[in-house]
């Protein structure tokens, strides 16, 4: 009840210190990147349920924006055909960050292109999954790749 009543005051989206280390200490992040609000909506009802603050972007320049300013989450959801600058291209520029190292990468999207996962993979993702989004699954990569 405390720590609802403390992250209500906090600005959205900017996060302070103080909101990183609450969020930090009783929950954990979820970065969800997608340019569909109902993709994000459907994620964002998996997620929340298992104790995860969910933040959103439309596009990998949204995602950048907000990770630049502290936001940094436990886990993305990335979807890879977004405008602007789309899922490959947010994951690499990640990658480069050595602050951002700790993001478990996640793609979510209807790509089945191989080259397209390899080169998501050499940028660190560790799922890639099809849409349409299923729960199970969901809770599963997120198992995966988020330990705690």
């Amino acid at each position: 009840m405390i720590l609802d009543l403390l992250c209500r005051a906090l600005p959205k989206p900017t996060h302070s210190k103080f909101s990183n280390f609450l969020l930090g200490v009783f929950m954990k992040r979820a970065l969800l990147v997608d340019d569909s609000p109902i993709v994000r909506a459907a994620v964002k009802q998996v997620l929340v349920p298992m104790g995860f603050e969910c933040i959103e972007a439309e596009d990998g320049f949204e995602a950048l924006d907000l990770l630049a300013k502290g936001a940094v989450p436990d886990l993305a959801f990335v979807d890879v055909n977004m405008p602007k600058m789309n899922g490959i291209e947010f994951v690499s520029a990640v990658a480069k960050e050595k602050k951002w190292a700790q993001m478990a990468l996640i793609m979510l999207t209807t790509e089945v292109n191989a080259s397209l996962k390899e080169d998501a993979k050499k940028a660190g993702v560790k799922v890639w999954l099809l849409k349409p989004i299923v729960a199970d699954r969901l809770k599963k990569a997120v198992e995966l790749v988020v330990k705690g």
